[in-house]
C-alpha cells in the first residue's frame, strides 16, 4: 500500500507517542524502584533521591518534544518544503 508524505508523518508521529508512553512507564517503574532503594545519605539523615516524579522524570517535556521536532523556522508564511527539505527535518531528529 502507498503512503503520502503526510500519512507517514502522522504514523511516524503516532509511533514517537507510543514510545514516549512507554518511556514513561518505564520511568513511573523505575520511580518506585528508586523510593524503596535510592537515598542521599546514610543513617538518620537518609532522604529520598529525588523529591517528586518530576524531578526524576519529565513527562511533558519529553511529550512536547515529539510535537515541536516538526516545527521548522519558517522564513515566510505558509512556505511550501520541497522533498529535500522535508527528509532533512525528519533525519535531523
Amino acid at each position: 500500500m502507498r503512503t503520502t508524505l503526510e500519512e507517514f508523518e502522522i504514523y511516524n508521529m503516532a509511533y514517537a507517542i507510543q514510545q514516549e508512553d512507554k518511556r514513561l512507564n518505564s520511568a513511573i517503574q523505575a520511580w518506585f524502584n528508586q523510593s524503596v532503594k535510592a537515598q542521599k545519605g546514610r543513617g538518620k539523615s537518609a532522604r529520598p533521591a529525588f523529591k517528586n516524579f518530576n524531578d526524576f522524570y519529565d513527562h511533558q517535556k519529553e511529550f512536547d518534544k515529539i510535537f515541536n521536532r516538526n516545527q521548522p523556522n519558517q522564513s515566510g508564511p505558509n512556505r511550501k518544503k520541497d522533498m529535500a527539505e522535508r527528509n532533512r527535518l525528519m533525519n535531523k531528529a
